[in-house]
C-alpha cells in the first residue's frame, strides 16, 4: 500500500470515527421525539438535542473538506494574495465572534503579499485566532502580527492562556488531537488545518510559549 493510500484511509477512519457519535446521538434523540411515549417536554428536549448534533456534524464536516484540502499537496499555482488585508478580515471577525477579547494587531500598512491560494490562507489566520481565543484565558489578551520574511510572510499569534506543555505540541498538530486539560469547545482540527495549509504554501506551523505567558504560534509562508 502506498502512503498516499495510507494517509487516505487513515483520514477516511478517523472522519467516521468523529461524525459517528453524533450520528448516532441524532438518531437516538430523534427516535425519542418520534415516541408516542414521550412527553411534549422530552420531544422538544430531544428536538434541541438533535438539532445542537447536528449543527456539530456540520462544523466537523467544514472542517474535514478544509484538511482534506490542506493536505491535497502543495500549491502548484496560485494568486497574489495579501496576507494584511486577510488578517485584518479574519480579526474582524474573531472580535464580533468573541467580544469579551482583547485582540492587538500589528500589520504593515500594506501586504505582506504572497502567491498562494487565498481561501487556504484564510483558514490558516482564522483558525489561529479561533484557537487562541477558544484556548486562552476568558476575556484575555491576543496579539497577532503579520510581517514580510525572506520574500514569504510570517504570521505570529500569542495569547495569555495555560498554553501547551512542549512535551504535547507535536501532538496537538496532528487531527483531532486537543490540549490536555482544554475544555472549550471544538473538534481538534484547527491546528491540523493550519498545519496543512501551512506546508501547502511551502511553510510550517510551530508552537512555542508566548510572552504573554500562554501559546505562541508562528506560521510561516514561501512564495514559490
Amino acid at each position: 500500500m502506498s502512503k498516499r493510500s495510507s494517509r487516505r484511509d487513515s483520514f477516511a477512519a478517523d472522519a467516521g470515527h468523529e461524525l459517528r457519535t453524533p450520528l448516532q446521538s441524532i438518531r437516538s434523540n430523534l427516535d425519542i421525539a418520534r415516541s408516542s411515549d414521550a412527553s411534549p417536554d422530552e420531544q422538544q428536549l430531544a428536538l434541541d438535542v438533535a438539532t445542537k448534533q447536528s449543527e456539530r456534524m456540520n462544523r466537523l464536516v467544514d472542517g474535514l473538506q478544509s484538511l482534506a484540502r490542506g493536505e491535497a499537496g502543495l500549491v502548484k499555482s496560485g494568486t497574489q494574495v495579501d496576507l494584511g488585508d486577510i488578517a485584518d478580515g479574519a480579526v474582524y471577525v474573531t472580535r464580533t465572534r468573541h467580544p469579551d477579547l482583547s485582540i492587538d494587531v500589528d500589520l504593515p500598512e500594506s501586504g505582506p503579499t504572497v502567491t498562494g491560494d487565498g481561501d487556504g490562507l484564510w483558514r490558516v489566520v482564522e483558525n489561529l485566532l479561533e484557537n487562541a481565543a477558544r484556548h486562552g484565558r476568558p476575556g484575555g489578551h491576543i496579539t497577532m502580527q503579520v510581517t514580510p520574511l525572506n520574500g514569504g510572510a510570517e504570521i505570529l499569534v500569542d495569547d495569555d492562556g495555560p498554553g501547551i506543555p512542549p512535551a504535547e505540541r507535536e501532538r496537538v498538530m496532528r487531527r483531532f488531537q486537543r490540549g490536555p486539560g482544554a475544555t472549550a469547545a471544538g473538534s481538534g482540527l484547527g491546528l491540523a488545518i493550519v498545519e496543512a495549509e501551512a506546508h501547502r504554501h511551502g511553510g510550517r506551523l510551530s508552537l512555542g510559549t508566548s510572552k504573554l505567558g500562554g501559546l505562541h504560534a508562528r506560521v510561516s509562508i514561501q512564495t514559490p
